[in-house]
Order: structure tokens, then C-alpha cells, then sequence
């Protein structure tokens, strides 16, 4: 049975393992991430707001999936799918235009750089005074799946910091300027995770 244990430990390490190296990824050579917006010309209103939302805060290079066969090949390798437009940003990669995922993926790779006064301040908090990350939850009191993370953070033995934003005018602020759409919207540092799923939170927010 113990063998049996280590056998399984190795596989899943080497999976793992495997997965990281073989993740589509977009870098310079000097290691800089950089910004890909995957396209074609039947793509319509998610392609143009995608678009001008990373015109405003980033240089970024724009691929028509339809213009070439390497484009296509490009868009696939990068583990492109139905929807678009697609996004990558350094190692991370979004699917459809999603502002609420692509400004924490921006901050992640170039810091505050190109973020509005709003989104500076909303960011700010998920940072204690010496500089260090730290987790932030914006919450409602209804909210069930809200409950469930504030437990799994709890035994864990995690402090988070909880926005109501039912209850406070600043906290909605904060919450518009990060994109909420639901709750709970969950920040550690510049990471973000939406909703309760513990795997995804462990995986997005490094824990």
C-alpha cells in the first residue's frame, strides 16, 4: 500500500511537473511578459472591447487567427478554443473578453502601471502597510458561497480582510473598479479568484 502511495505521489509530481512546462506562455527573451490579443474579423463587440480595454493600459500584440495558418497554429498552441477573443498575458491565458480577469493578470506582470485612480486604490488594500500581500474578500451577507470561503480561510488558519458591499459605499467602489460581477470577488496581492471553488483558489491565489 505504501508503494502504491509513493507511485501515486511520483505520478501526480511528474503530471504536474509536465503541465507547467508545457504551458502555453508569452515572454521576451529577457523574460518580460508580454500581452497577446488573439482575433478574427467576424468577432464583433468581445474582440473591440477587449481591444481598446488593453489600449488603454498596455502595449500588446494583436493576432488575426484567420490571416495565417500560423497565426491559426499560434492561436491552438496557445490553447485557443470556440470562444474569443483570447487573451495572454505572460503565463496566464483568458478566454473570452473578460476585464475582470485581465486586470488582475495585467497588475500581476506590470505592476500598477496603467491602472485608473480607482483601480489604484481598490489595489491598495490588498497590501498591509510594510508592502506585504494580503488576503481580501468582498462579500454580501446573503451571499452562501461567500460563508464557505470565509470557512475554508478559517481552517486554514488565513486572515482575510472582508468588504461588504452591500453595507459600505467605499467597499462598491472598490468592488466596480475590480470589475465585481459576483461575489465573493477574492484578492491576495494583484491574484484574484471569483466564486468558491478551492482548487482554483488554491491554484490562483498561490496558497
Amino acid at each position: 500500500m505504501k508503494q502504491l502511495l509513493i507511485l501515486l505521489a511520483i505520478v501526480v509530481g511528474s503530471y504536474k511537473a509536465y503541465e507547467t512546462l508545457t504551458k502555453p506562455t508569452a515572454f521576451s527573451p529577457d523574460g518580460t511578459a508580454q500581452v497577446l490579443l488573439f482575433t478574427y474579423d467576424k468577432c464583433g463587440k468581445p474582440c473591440r472591447e477587449a481591444r481598446q480595454y488593453l489600449q488603454e493600459r498596455v502595449t500588446f500584440e494583436e493576432v488575426d487567427v484567420r490571416a495565417s495558418d500560423a497565426n491559426l497554429a499560434r492561436f491552438t498552441a496557445m490553447g485557443g478554443r470556440n470562444t474569443m477573443p483570447l487573451v495572454v498575458i505572460g503565463e496566464q491565458t483568458i478566454q473570452g473578453n473578460w476585464p475582470q480577469r485581465m486586470l488582475p493578470a495585467l497588475t500581476a506582470s506590470y505592476g500598477l502601471s496603467g491602472v485608473s485612480p480607482a483601480q489604484r486604490t481598490a489595489l491598495s488594500k490588498n497590501f498591509d502597510a510594510a508592502g506585504d500581500q494580503q488576503l481580501v474578500m468582498y462579500v454580501t451577507q446573503s451571499c452562501g458561497y461567500c460563508k464557505r470561503a470565509r470557512q475554508y480561510f478559517q481552517e486554514r488558519g488565513l486572515a482575510v480582510r472582508e468588504f461588504d458591499i452591500e453595507h459600505s459605499p467605499a467597499a462598491r467602489r472598490d468592488f466596480a473598479a475590480l470589475h465585481g460581477g459576483g461575489t465573493p470577488l477574492i484578492y491576495k496581492g494583484f491574484h484574484s479568484a471569483y466564486g468558491f471553488n478551492p482548487a482554483q483558489i488554491a491554484r490562483d491565489l498561490d496558497l
